[in-house]
């Protein structure tokens, strides 16, 4: 059996809705924040294998320590074999509801588009670097990573009374979004500056701590993803460090002001396709067949007939490809 597959998959959270607009307006390109190659080389104050996410409430600064990530624009692929994606749907799956004898209940179900590999490597797609946490080489790619020299602070809003009580109003300085250039070595909206691989990096496998007694572990090279960026784009840094200290607004401002940057940050042109490129259209359940291709004819109007004939046939759904895996 293949390891990888023929064609590009994106699957989506939005279900039909969002299936429907890719295939009229193309992909979006939308910022994911990413884990900041600074911490899969170790980090400041993390063992190698174990960075951890706080993403559940305040916290003790001594229980979560500080994490750094890059907020990238993209559109993410995989080429997993579509009689392996049952695993993947458990994180990037549309949540279906339904009740099972008068109880609601729920389970990842798969609305995608498969694409042909050509159609990726024309777009400037590239299948990621997977780095093991503290590896050599992971240490080698950070080593590359310039700070700026600019202030990360807004002394103006430091009061000069001093005490801790006062500090608690101290903010980062917010810094706009700025393209990230044209050469190998690109920069953020601080100042820093890295080699553009730094937007190509993934750890092998990731610990998240949403609540002190659940750990979710991700293995991140399963995925096999494969990456857009556009060539204008807007790396935002930031970092989380939750902490219930006096210090928590400044920590937080970190984060407000990385939303803010790509709130302003210009909008990006969709990635577009072909009708000819798409290998592969899944909806979630049979049902939903019918109408999927009834968009595909509204959508295609202009193509021969038997080039919808032949799109039609690329239609299927989740639950037949589960029964064959």
């Amino acid at each position: 059996m293949a390891l990888s597959a023929t064609s590009l998959f994106h699957y989506t959270k939005g279900g039909m809705p969002a299936l429907k607009g890719i295939l009229s307006e193309g992909f979006r390109v939308k910022y994911n924040r990413e884990l900041h190659p600074k911490e899969m080389a170790g980090g400041t104050n993390l063992p190698y294998e174990s960075v951890i996410t706080p993403t559940f409430g305040e916290v003790s600064s001594n229980t979560y320590p500080r994490v750094d990530y890059l907020w990238i624009p993209m559109v993410s692929f995989c080429d997993i074999p579509l009689s392996s994606i049952r695993d993947h749907l458990e994180t990037y799956g549309f949540e279906y509801k339904y009740e099972n004898f008068g109880r609601e209940k729920s389970k990842k179900i798969g609305y995608a588009i498969g694409l042909t590999k050509e159609w990726g490597k024309r777009n400037d797609m590239n299948p990621l670097l997977y780095l093991v946490f503290g590896s050599n080489l992971a240490r080698r790619i950070f080593s590359a990573f310039i700070q700026t020299k600019e202030k990360q602070t807004n002394e103006d809003e430091v009061p000069k009374g001093g005490g801790m009580t006062n500090r608690y109003y101290v903010r980062h300085t917010y810094f706009p979004p700025v393209k990230m250039g044209e050469d190998y070595v690109i920069r953020d909206n601080l100042g820093n500056q890295f080699p553009i691989d730094y937007l190509y990096v993934k750890p092998v496998a990731h610990k998240s701590i949403p609540h002190p007694d659940y750990v979710i572990e991700n293995n991140f090279q399963d995925e096999k993803e494969w990456r857009f960026v556009p060539g204008n784009a807007h790396i935002i840094s930031s970092y989380v460090w939750r902490t219930a200290s006096n210090y928590s607004d400044f920590y937080r401002s970190s984060w407000t002001n990385a939303e803010r940057a790509m709130q302003e940050a210009p909008p990006y042109e969709n990635v577009q396709f072909q009708y000819s490129d798409i290998t592969h259209i899944i909806v979630g359940h049979e049902s939903e067949i019918p109408e999927i291709q009834q968009h595909l004819k509204t959508v295609y109007q202009d193509i021969p007939e038997s080039e919808l004939m032949l799109l039609y046939s690329k239609v299927t759904s989740y639950e037949r490809l589960v029964k064959d895996m």
